[in-house]
Parts: structure tokens; sequence; C-alpha cells
């Protein structure tokens, strides 16, 4: 796994750091002891996106998003990023795209589509 430590990328790592409540590296062992249900959506109306970058069916979830209008409704959680990556495990995922909207865990292209069409309130 590539290291981002400049840059936009060390500012995004220190702030999921200080949201988690962790002072230093380490974050995903302590999220994991803290278990799931500190992983919560923190606002009602709010869910998680879990996706990769350089993925294809990611990028589709992505512009979906924006395409929706529902890009203030959408946490997004890279889960190169050990934080994230342990936040999906413990709901039970391990493949990209994911959305968890708070209930369940909407995992691959075509559910995660699905998943946000309800969310704009198409479906």
């Amino acid at each position: 796994m590539a290291r981002f430590d400049s840059g936009r990328f060390a500012a995004y790592a220190q702030r999921e750091r200080k949201r988690y409540g962790a002072e230093s590296k380490g974050l995903g062992e302590r999220i994991a002891r803290r278990g799931v249900d500190s992983l919560a959506v923190s606002q009602p109306g709010r869910v998680d996106l879990f996706h990769r970058i350089a993925e294809k069916d990611s990028a589709e979830a992505r512009r979906r998003i924006a395409e929706l209008g529902i890009l203030g409704k959408v946490d997004f959680r890279n889960v190169d990023f050990e934080s994230h990556r342990v936040a999906l495990g413990a709901r039970g995922g391990e493949r990209t795209p994911a959305l968890w909207d708070g209930t369940r865990l909407h995992v691959g292209r075509e559910a995660v589509l699905d998943a946000l069409e309800c969310l704009a309130g198409g479906g």
C-alpha cells in the first residue's frame, strides 16, 4: 500500500486521526478495539461510500453521486486508508464499492448504484 506523507493526503490522514480520536498511527487497531458502534454513520440521513480511487466501479459510484446531487449526503471513505478499510471490515465487507446506509451494507456496482438512486429519492 502506498504511503501519502505530504500534501493533501497527509492533511486528510491527520483529519481522520482527529475524527476517530487517534493521536498517532495505528488508527485501524484503535477503531477495531472500539467496535462497530463507534463507526456508525455520524449524522442521520448520511451514508458512507467505501471506495478505491483507482477502481472503475468506485469511480462510477462517485460520478453518480455527483450527478444525483447528493454529495452532501455521502461520506467518502477510501479503503486505501487503514481506518476506512477496518470500518468496512467491521461492517462485514471487503469489496468495493460498498455503501453503508446505517443499517445495511450494499456491495458491488449494481447494489451501490441502486441504493444511491433510493437515497436521491428516485426509487
